[in-house]
Formats: C-alpha cells, sequence, structure tokens
C-alpha cells in the first residue's frame, strides 16, 4: 500500500516476526498452491491467445480524473502481454474510499507522491482473454481478479512469506511508479507513463502472480470488493487468530465494515457492531452481527466492557480511536485501525515502537495468497457483499457519496464492460463534478492528511494514553524515533 511505502521507518520487519511467523502457518506451501492451479490446466498454453494489437501494446478506453476530480474517458495503452503476463477483459470494477483520498490527494502531506491524471480502481474483475507463454495459473476464459497491487519484488522475505504487501518495491494496482527495466510490470515504450493505471478501464495486463482467481460459480460483479474489501479485514482477523468462540467488533458500517460482519461471522466468531447513533442497528443485524452498541450512549458503551477480543476499526476519517480501547479484554484485546487516518499512521508507528505489542495497531489489505484466501471463503460460504452496480457515467455521484457516511453501507461497481448499463467508451458525459475538497478543519472524508498531527499529536497519545504502562522503558527510543520521522517527512515534502 502506498501508505506503507511513505513511511517506511514505521514499519521495520522485525516487528512483524510473530505476525508473519502467524501468517505463515495458516497459509498453503507455494508447492501445494501450485498444484492446485496446475491442475486446473487442461494442457500446454500457446503464447499470447487473443487481443494484443499490431506492434504488441493494449488497446484500452480508461476513465481518468485531474486533481479537481474532473472526470473524462480517454484512450490508453496497456504493455504487450509478455510471456509471465495475463490480459484481462475488464467486466466490473468496485469504487474503494481509497479511490476518492487519492483522487483529490488527501494524502500529499505525508509526502506520498502522486501525479494526474490518475486513473483509479483496485477492485478488478474479469475475464482473461490473453495468456503468456509461461502463464501455468490461468488460461483463457478463467474469471480472475486484480487487487490492490499489481507488482513487488518477489525476492525480499516478505515476499517470499506471501506478505507482498510488505514489500518495500511493491507497486500498487494505481499510482505506482513505472521502471522501464522492472520484470513484474514495466512501462509501455513510447507512452510517456510514469505511474500504474488502475480498473477504471476495459483491458488491464497483469503479471499472473498478482491476479486472484475467481471462482465461476461466484458472482463477478461482487467479486471486486472481495480483493479489497473482503482482504482488509480479513487479513487482521487471520493474524490475530479469530476462531469459533472469538468476540469481534466492527466500527463502522458503509461497505467494508458490512463485509466485516460476514467475514467474522463465517470464521466461527460473535460479532459486535458498534457505530454512532442507533440508525445503523438495523442494518448491522441484517448482515449477521449477534450485538450492537451504540458509541454515542455511555451505557451502551459500559455493557462492552472488557468484552471484546480483538476490534476492527474501518471508519475512515479522523475519530478518536481511544473510545473503543475499554471495550477489548484486558492483555490480550488488540484494535486494528483500517481507515487511512492519522491515527492509523501513529498505530504503525506506536506498534513498531512496543515491538508488536500495542493495543491499537494498523492494518492495511494482505498479501496475494491472504487474498486467494479470502476470495475462496466468500466463495465456498457465498459470503457476498451488498453491492450497488452503476454505469461508469455514475462515478461523481459515487464519489459524492463516498464523501459522506454511506448510509446504504453497499459497495459501488462499476459496470466496465456494460453488462446491466452503457459501456465504458469514449466521449462518454459524467455531468457537473462535485466539490470534494475540504479544508483541514471542514471535517469532510476528504480532509488532508497533516504528517505534524501524526507525529506530535496521534503518536504521543497512542503511547501515553493507551499504552501508558510501556512507555518509560522507551522514552528515549520514541524521542528520538520520532525525530528522525519527522526529518523523513520533511525531506519527502
Amino acid at each position: 500500500h502506498p501508505l506503507l511505502l511513505s513511511m517506511p521507518n514505521l514499519q521495520p520487519e522485525k516487528y512483524f516476526r510473530e505476525s508473519a511467523r502467524k501468517t505463515f502457518t495458516r497459509r498453503k506451501s507455494a508447492a501445494e498452491e501450485e498444484s492446485r492451479l496446475s491442475r486446473r490446466s487442461s494442457g500446454p498454453r500457446s503464447p499470447v491467445t487473443a487481443g494484443a494489437v499490431a506492434g504488441g501494446e493494449v488497446d484500452a478506453v480508461a476513465l481518468q480524473c485531474d486533481i479537481d476530480c474532473v472526470f473524462e474517458t480517454a484512450a490508453i495503452k496497456r504493455r504487450a502481454v509478455g510471456p509471465k503476463d495475463v490480459q484481462i477483459d475488464v467486466k466490473y470494477c468496485g469504487v474503494c474510499h481509497s479511490d476518492l483520498t487519492f483522487a483529490v490527494g488527501a494524502t500529499k502531506d505525508l509526502g506520498i507522491p502522486q501525479h494526474w491524471p490518475v486513473v483509479p480502481g483496485h477492485e478488478v474483475a474479469g475475464v482473461v482473454v490473453a495468456v503468456g507463454s509461461d502463464v501455468t495459473k490461468f488460461q483463457t476464459g478463467d474469471h480472475v481478479g486484480v487487487g490492490c497491487m499489481v507488482g513487488s519484488d518477489l525476492t525480499c522475505r516478505a515476499c517470499k512469506r506471501g506478505d507482498e504487501n510488505m514489500c518495500l518495491n511493491q507497486v500498487p494496482t494505481y499510482g505506482g511508479a513505472l521502471r522501464k527495466d522492472d520484470p513484474i510490470c514495466p512501462v509501455v515504450e513510447g507512452s510517456g507513463e510514469t505511474q500504474t493505471m488502475g480498473g477504471y478501464s476495459t483491458a488491464m495486463v497483469v503479471n499472473e502472480h498478482f491476479c486472484i482467481s475467481i471462482p465461476k460459480a461466484y458472482p463477478l460483479e461482487c467479486a471486486g470488493p472481495v480483493m479489497c474489501a473482503g482482504v482488509t479485514v480479513y487479513n487482521p482477523l487471520s493474524t490475530y487468530g479469530v476462531k469459533e468462540g472469538s468476540h469481534v467488533g466492527i466500527i463502522g458500517l458503509g461497505g467494508l465494515g458490512t463485509m466485516g460482519i460476514k467475514v467474522a461471522k463465517a470464521l466461527g466468531a460473535r460479532v459486535t457492531a458498534i457505530s454512532r447513533g442507533e440508525k445503523k442497528r438495523a442494518l448491522a443485524l441484517s448482515h449477521g452481527a449477534d450485538d450492537f452498541i451504540d458509541s454515542k450512549s455511555p451505557a451502551s458503551l459500559e455493557s462492552g466492557v472488557a468484552s471484546l477480543d480483538c476490534i476492527i476499526n474501518v471508519i475512515p476519517v479522523y475519530h478518536d480511536v481511544t473510545l473503543y480501547t475499554p471495550l477489548l479484554k484486558p492483555s490480550t484485546g488488540k484494535m486494528y485501525l483500517i481507515g487511512i487516518t492519522e491515527s492509523t499512521m501513529a498505530a504503525f508507528a506506536a506498534d513498531a515502537l512496543l515491538l508488536g505489542s500495542s493495543v491499537i495497531t494498523a492494518s492495511l489489505i494482505g498479501g496475494i495468497a491472504c487474498t486467494q484466501e479470502v476470495m475462496d471463503l466468500c466463495a465456498k460460504y457465498m459470503i457476498k457483499p451488498v453491492v450497488e452496480v452503476a454505469p461508469t457515467t455514475a462515478i461523481n455521484r459515487i464519489f459524492e457519496s463516498l464523501n459522506g457516511a454511506n448510509e446504504a453501507g453497499v459497495r459501488y461497481v462499476i459496470d466496465i464492460a456494460g453488462a446491466r448499463n452503457p459501456p465504458l467508451k469514449l466521449g462518454l458525459s459524467f455531468g457537473e463534478p462535485t466539490d470534494l475538497h475540504t479544508d483541514s478543519h471542514g471535517g469532510g472524508h476528504t480532509a488532508p492528511l497533516s504528517a505534524s498531527k501524526v507525529i506530535f499529536y496521534e503518536l504521543p497519545k497512542m503511547l501515553l494514553v493507551v499504552n501508558r504502562r510501556k512507555v518509560l522503558p522507551i522514552l528515549g527510543i520514541v524521542t528520538l524515533a520520532t525525530a528522525m520521522i519527522g526529518v523523513q517527512l520533511l525531506k519527502k515534502k
């Protein structure tokens, strides 16, 4: 995830060894997975079998936006299908809140490089129309998906244990830097492109390692959100070791939170949904929650004190996360922050400084094996996110809804191929753009993230309020690390 790559000092690999050990033990070995995939093959594959244009590159139409979130269609070229590549005819692409966050440049204060125009989209679902000569996992006609990344070095320890999302050379599905000599996702010759373009497009070419197999019985329009929302909630649940009898809290009941309820229930957990007010009680219970806590009611909060093994906090805007720590079981309870906020960045730092023992930590997506696991889990139990399939021309309305509270709790999916709506093509009109920008005091969902707020307010709060008993032994380390992080961020700016 780009946010991880922007602050490498906040995620020293040694602090995640215990998490990696737990992850490794629950995943199939590479040999087992390769054997399973090879059995799906009906014979040798030919080289590129369809879809490439003269000269090798693949023509596509994309939906791109500028820094003011004004969308337009554009003709783009994808790279030629290489020996290990898969060409995808994109049918659907989910719209994630991160698409909105990055489209409006809300993370620029954290030193994350962003360039416009941007083609968002990392919830891609489609059909394989061409494969390279060395591809072993897919064949033409397979249903396939692409999640939050399309590249990594595949050689570091993180990649070798299946945590490509922790690779310092990870390449996000959109907005990731392209390098001519990169064997996984090289730049298109002569295109002038410097960054990856996402799934708001009619075609993609992706290395097979970063493609997710979608069982054909699973609805294709529901698959995209599984590879983002699904893995985002599944990864911390799996890392913590949620199982039959565990008690999980889900804070935030938009499309991500309702997916979290379903996945936690599939793992055998009892689930308590937590939201401000009673408005979403019925929504939470209809998605399978066993209990509900109104966080605005002191009595309701008191009823859940020391009851939860872990909390998945998916709220995508800044809020006081310490309000919920009393709900965790003493000594063993853990809260995972998922929304892209200053608190999330501080949680990464605090957990690293406390050698993985912080009460509050953060989690962003998962590796490829983890993504395939949750895809298979959802297919096995037919866990489907509640989706609203919309035409590409509705993108402004969708962004406006995500900039609010998403009261319906749905995941929006744009119909790229036009199965139910007009397909994505050149010359479409998107109507008047919505002003999604807010200033840092506006309280909106796209308010810019502040590096100074992370360093000088949220990080000390995480250490002094949340983990007060562990602070004194590492006070010197905290002071030094905070200064180093501050210098690094200033350099990036």
